[in-house]
């Protein structure tokens, strides 16, 4: 496990003081959603029983195949779970969002930790060991029911990962990563904008593709008229036109033609065929001032 944050005993300056303060702000649990049926309370007692962690944007929280069965609730911040290859080759399973929780397969049956999980942003964890996990679980049935219920929305996205996987081309799970990432930042005159973009590699690593693909990929949906990309912002121009095209056009690939206005041709793909969260912030960059 990586190295982790600690608060220096000596006197601290105006920066780290506030700073402290800003951390200790975001221990508690009460966001965390398995959770949301104790009373503040109950999560106030368990918090105080938890190793409150912090740490740094690209920090290990835990190691993939780390003997370790203990469970994490994030608090505040973003995370990612992956596993890399020998060659070291990334493969990102999902995005986690403060509130989740993550850790508890290897809690739940005494192996090691699935997956690699690493802070993308600055993070606020409660660590909480297997015994406590456990007995919070046989204590308190609603805590149980909604990690039953989150265990089985997990089975289900890998399900439909591993269907993904098997039956589309690296082009057309590439597609429908946008897509879905549209969906969830479409402004109201439908167009979709993502920002911070994505980079390649971090589409890559969701979809199971190598960075030049998807570099190919995103060059021809720009040629093609269906994004475009303006410093760290990418736009999806028009996300109805792209979801009609995509569920009436079976053709696999984009054809571009000269102009603006040439018509797309998309292959028919679901929208939820992603392990990755709703990962991006919406801000309004400075780019985005021309967008109507």
């Amino acid at each position: 496990m990586a190295t982790l944050e600690t608060r220096s005993a000596s006197s601290p300056t105006g920066t780290s003081r506030r700073k402290v303060a800003a951390d200790s702000r975001h221990e508690t649990l009460d966001g965390i959603r398995i959770l949301a049926s104790l009373t503040a309370d109950a999560r106030r007692a368990l918090a105080a029983h938890c190793k409150w962690r912090h740490f740094s944007p690209r920090q290990q929280i835990v190691g993939h195949q780390e003997d370790n069965q203990t469970v994490f609730f994030l608090s505040a911040g973003r995370a990612e779970a992956a596993v890399f290859s020998e060659n070291g080759k990334r493969v990102t399973f999902r995005d986690i969002g403060a509130g989740e929780v993550f850790g508890e397969f290897a809690a739940i049956d005494g192996g090691p930790q699935a997956a690699t999980v690493e802070a993308v942003t600055r993070c606020a964890v409660a660590a909480m060991s297997a015994e406590a996990f456990w007995q919070l679980l046989r204590s308190e049935p609603t805590v149980m029911v909604a990690l039953l219920k989150r265990v089985t929305s997990q089975a289900r996205v890998l399900s439909k990962k591993v269907f993904d996987l098997a039956t589309l081309s690296a082009g057309r799970r590439i597609r429908a990563e946008l897509l879905r990432l549209g969906e969830s930042s479409t402004t109201t005159v439908g167009k979709a904008v993502l920002y911070p973009a994505p980079s390649d590699a971090d589409i890559a690593a969701h979809v199971a593709a190598t960075r030049e693909t998807v570099n190919r990929e995103l060059g021809e949906m720009i040629e093609a008229g269906a994004i475009e990309r303006r410093g760290r912002t990418m736009i999806i121009l028009d996300v109805e036109k792209v979801r009609q095209l995509t569920a009436s056009d079976p053709a696999d690939g984009i054809r571009p033609s000269a102009g603006r206005a040439a018509a797309l041709s998309l292959p028919a793909v679901p929208l939820a065929g992603s392990l990755s969260g709703a990962r991006l912030r919406l801000q309004k960059p400075p780019e985005l001032e021309a967008v109507h």
